[in-house]
């Protein structure tokens, strides 16, 4: 049968330049959405929305054209054509109005089709409800080491401070609960599914990505994850000049905090010469292998960098840790005043840097200046109080109370649940107050993410002779390689053990501590309850300022026999300690603020 009957109608109601016209709208309409939505940072799927109902609208748009008709400001309905009367009359006319409503509804079951193909695959609401349906109460963020695709392989180090920098920067956002960098590298080179990262790390998203380097030019390629489903929020491709690094990293963490609904700071990443950050980040590599090979040739690294750039902050504080390695690999004395300046010049160059006013009143406990300590982890947690470092750095401070330096650990643990030191640190909190079972599990656990190091079997054997596991104490003691962790642990398991020969270890090696640690040796002859020369040494210990009769005294279980005594509380009172601080700690699933209220 002749198609044209048809045809013509559509022409004669003008259905054809309607369709036309429709057509052309739609596009710039789709133009004009696309410019503004991208502007606007709306949700791609907002765009397919537009799409679609513009699909749906033209079958809408076929059927009013075929009935009515637009002229001269009036709309009137279309007369239909004489009323057929032969019967191939009318099988023409049920054919063309089959044939209409046939199309408008293919265009229909299309968009529908087209709609569930598109649609979040874990439901149907839009991207940012679902954002929010799926933990309104917290945000919390992975960032995976990025991947070394260069032709060479060779450029591990240049991703991994990349990833890491990123990180470091959605950090400082109250509103995000940001995963440390200790614990998502321990996913590195691992295959992994990112729903299993995403519980092993406790988080809701995981940024993951990958970084190309040929010569002056990088391209990175990033993606945004839900972990619970494994849905891809956004994606996104870069492709620049090395010198364009720190604003492809900032458009990086301006996309992923929009994307999670958080508030951006005005601050931005830091920029410095392009081979400064090189040899910045070959530095930075090389120090996280804490050795004294690695800490010296780190070293040398960023003495060169500085040179390129004087002015690069995280390089004077990468400089001022290195220096501390050195002090206490080297025993160089003179590295402490190299380490010290370093972290100053740090904060004189980026007043804003929680990690470095951290580090420095870490630095100023251990050296028992309190005044400077209080003042710099005060300052680091007003900062950024979303950063399990400086909760650790926190936790040092002395006169905080052993339940409250728990909490804190705790919550740095939360917050940095593969970060094995502080597994470490709240073993010995835990030893501290006696939990010897708790202390001995939390030890473990740290040596579960990393080997044996100095002093580890040596502080293993303590536990376990509290405990009362005399024959694995000693066998642990035979693994400790550090002569002079392994002689103080040898001495104090068997003091605790009662074992014959304890008292004779101590007179033999007493010359080791009673110069340069006379709080370790005072430690032995108090528990062997002699008290003349237990409280002998530790008047030596308050006039040297030996940072562990500040840190241990008033909870340390080697002292349980002088607690009742008159003396020892003079000494507690004359350690010229402020007053302890009542910290504002809230549960530890929860950001903490405001630990140090004013002196």
């Amino acid at each position: 049968m002749s198609f044209g009957s048809f045809f013509e109608e559509l022409k004669r109601r003008n259905v054809l330049k309607a369709a036309l016209a429709y057509i052309i709208g739609s596009w710039v309409t789709l133009q004009a959405a696309s410019i503004l939505f991208s502007i606007f940072n709306i949700s791609q799927f907002w765009l397919q929305f537009v799409v679609i109902s513009l699909i749906v609208g033209l079958g809408i748009w076929l059927l009013l054209s075929w009935y009515f008709h637009y002229n001269t400001g009036s709309i009137r309905l279309i007369k239909p054509m004489p009323k057929p009367e032969t019967d191939s009359e009318k099988k023409r006319y049920r054919l063309n109005t089959f044939i209409l409503w046939t199309i408008t509804l293919l265009l229909v079951c299309i968009s529908l089709l087209i709609y569930y193909e598109v649609r979040p695959t874990t439901g149907e609401l839009p991207e940012e409800q679902l954002l929010a349906s799926t933990n309104s109460a917290e945000k919390s963020v992975a960032v995976l080491p990025f991947l070394d695709l260069s032709p060479g392989k060779d450029h591990e180090y240049f991703s991994d401070g990349i990833s890491e920098e990123i990180l470091n920067y959605l950090s400082k956002n109250p509103e995000l609960r940001v995963i440390s960098r200790t614990s998502c590298f321990s996913f590195k080179n691992k295959a992994a599914d990112i729903r299993a990262i995403g519980q092993k790390l406790n988080a809701n998203y995981i940024l993951e990505g990958s970084v190309r380097r040929s010569d002056s030019i990088i391209r990175i390629t990033v993606q945004l994850i839900r972990a619970e489903d494994g849905f891809h929020l956004w994606s996104e491709n870069y492709q620049r000049k090395i010198t364009d690094v720190f604003q492809i990293q900032d458009e990086i963490a301006m996309k992923v905090t929009q994307k999670l609904q958080a508030s951006l700071l005005g601050d931005k990443f830091e920029e410095t010469d392009p081979e400064a950050y090189t040899k910045f980040l070959q530095a930075k590599s090389l120090g996280f292998r804490y050795n004294r090979e690695s800490a010296e040739t780190a070293l040398d690294l960023i003495r060169q960098s500085l040179s390129i750039d004087s002015t690069y902050s995280p390089s004077w504080l990468l400089k001022s840790k290195l220096h501390f390695q050195i002090r206490i690999y080297a025993q160089d004395t003179s590295a402490l005043a190299d380490a010290q300046f370093a972290a100053e010049r740090a904060i004189s160059l980026n007043a804003q840097s929680a990690e470095a006013y951290a580090w420095l009143g870490r630095f100023h406990v251990l050296n028992s200046n309190f005044g400077e300590a209080y003042i710099n982890l005060q300052k680091a947690l007003s900062l950024n109080p979303n950063s399990g470092e400086v909760l650790r750095s926190v936790s040092s401070y002395p006169t905080i109370s052993l339940e409250d330096r728990i909490q804190l650990i705790n919550t740095a643990i939360v917050l940095d649940p593969l970060e094995p030191i502080n597994h470490r640190t709240l073993a010995i909190y835990y030893f501290f107050m006696g939990n010897f079972q708790q202390s001995l599990e939390a030890l473990d656990t740290y040596l579960l993410y990393r080997p044996y190091g100095n002093g580890d079997h040596g502080l293993r054997a303590e536990i376990l002779a509290w405990l009362g596991c005399e024959e694995e104490a000693l066998i642990e003691l035979e693994q400790e390689k550090d002569n002079f962790s392994k002689t103080y642990s040898d001495i104090m398991t068997s003091l605790v053990l009662g074992l014959d020969n304890a008292a004779s270890k101590v007179e033999e090696n007493r010359q080791i501590y009673e110069v340069e640690q006379p709080y370790l040796l005072a430690q032995m002859y108090a528990y062997m309850n002699n008290r003349v020369k237990a409280y002998e040494l530790l008047e030596t210990a308050l006039r040297s300022d030996d940072y562990d009769m500040y840190f241990q005294l008033k909870n340390d279980p080697y002292m349980y026999g002088l607690h009742q005594d008159d003396r020892y509380r003079n000494l507690l009172e004359k350690t010229n300690m402020p007053k302890a601080l009542e910290l504002n700690l809230k549960p530890e699933n929860e950001i903490i603020r405001n630990y140090l209220p004013a002196p």
